[in-house]
């Protein structure tokens, strides 16, 4: 009777230590997801920013096969980069590839068109382009906090699945590792010293 006590109290033990061990997993899922919803925000309004000022683009750059290419190009990549934000909700590796994939597309045609709306040595630059930019600036900055912020939440969760017991059971719960949201370049990378909103660059 003493043996079938046992054993019962340690069938309760390890059930106790699984629903500790997929409560604390579930904890720290939920916080990544949480992280990357902050990031799609900070995206979607650095999308809005995009279409903006590609529409002021339009009315400001001189007329031109190489500008009317850039802005149409632009418009292109910015629906492909608000798409796979979309579909990056759920955290799932792929979709996070194919999201950097977007952004980095979308920043070089941004700096295509900074380039061609550079005014000439004796000209000003439209004011509110000028602004629109700043803007955009900003945008990337809080993008580069959130993606920094996610990217702290899968490093914590990736450590408890890793650990031990964990690492025993997370697969049988379907805890899959969590992937790391990284940019090349210099894209949302977290900047370096304070910055105040409008006139951030991002740096490496």
């Amino acid at each position: 009777m003493s043996a079938l006590f046992a054993f019962a109290a340690a069938l309760l033990g390890i059930g106790l230590c699984a629903a500790l061990i997929r409560g604390r997993l579930a904890a720290l899922r939920r916080q990544c997801l949480e992280a990357l919803a902050r990031t799609d925000a900070a995206l979607r309004r650095r999308h809005d920013i995009v279409a903006t000022l590609g529409e002021a683009a339009r009315q400001h750059l001189p007329q031109g096969p190489q500008a009317d290419e850039t802005l149409a190009e632009l418009s292109g990549a910015r629906t492909a980069a608000s798409a796979a934000a979309r579909a990056a909700g759920h955290g799932e590796p792929l979709a996070l590839r194919e999201l950097v994939r977007a952004e980095e597309r979308l920043d070089i045609l941004l700096t295509r068109l900074r380039a061609l709306a550079r005014p000439e040595p004796d000209q000003t630059p439209p004011a509110n382009l000028g602004g629109l930019f700043l803007e955009l600036d900003d945008a990337a900055h809080q993008v580069a906090l959130a993606r920094l912020a996610y990217n702290e939440a899968a490093r914590a969760y990736n450590a408890c699945r890793h650990g031990f017991p964990a690492v025993l059971l997370a697969g049988a719960f379907g805890y899959e590792d969590a992937p790391a949201l990284e940019f090349g370049g210099t894209l949302f990378h977290a900047p370096k010293g304070p910055c105040r909103s409008g006139g951030c660059r991002a740096q490496p």
